[in-house]
C-alpha cells in the first residue's frame, strides 16, 4: 500500500461496534441497578450479590454484579461485602471484557445486530423489487419517461 492509503478493516469495526454496544447496555444496567439499590435494605443487597455468586460459581468481582458500586459504598468497600457473605476476595481484578456478564451481553448484542441487518436487507430488497415492478408496469402500459438528455423512452 502506498503513502496515505488506508484499508478498512471490517472485522475490527464489527468488534469495536459490538464492544461499544455491550458496554453501553451494561452501563445503563448498572445505573438502573444502582438506583434500585438505593431503596433496599442491607440484607436485600447482600442477597443480590449472593445470588450472582451462586450463578457464577465463584466470588464475583465488582464488574460482575449490576449495581456493585452502590452496594460497595453501602458496606464500605467490595471486600467487606464479600467478607459479610463469607466469600474469599478474588485475587486480581477481571477485565470487563473477560467477565461472564460481558460475554453474555456481547453475544446478545451480536444476535440483535444480525437481526437488524437482516431486517434492513429485507426492507431494501422490498424497495428494489417495488421499483422493478413499477418500471415493468409502466413499460407494459406504454408510459414514456423523459431521460436527462431530453430523449424519451417507452
Amino acid at each position: 500500500m502506498g503513502k496515505g492509503t488506508w484499508r478498512f478493516d471490517g472485522s475490527a469495526w464489527y468488534r469495536r461496534e459490538m464492544d461499544r454496544r455491550t458496554r453501553a447496555v451494561l452501563k445503563r444496567e448498572d445505573e438502573l441497578a444502582e438506583a434500585a439499590c438505593a431503596g433496599e435494605d442491607a440484607c436485600a443487597l447482600l442477597d443480590r450479590v449472593r445470588v450472582r455468586a451462586e450463578a457464577l460459581g465463584h466470588a464475583p468481582q465488582m464488574n460482575e454484579v449490576p449495581g456493585a458500586r452502590a452496594i460497595a459504598e453501602r458496606f464500605g468497600g467490595w471486600q467487606r461485602v464479600l467478607h459479610r457473605l463469607g466469600c474469599k476476595y478474588p485475587a486480581g481484578s477481571a477485565r470487563m471484557d473477560r467477565t461472564h456478564r460481558y460475554r453474555e451481553e456481547y453475544d446478545r448484542q451480536q444476535e440483535l445486530y444480525r437481526a437488524e441487518r437482516s431486517e434492513k436487507k429485507q426492507r431494501r430488497m422490498e424497495r428494489v423489487s417495488g421499483r422493478h415492478s413499477q418500471t415493468a408496469e409502466q413499460s407494459q402500459n406504454g408510459v414514456t419517461t423523459s431521460l436527462p438528455d431530453g430523449s424519451e423512452t417507452e
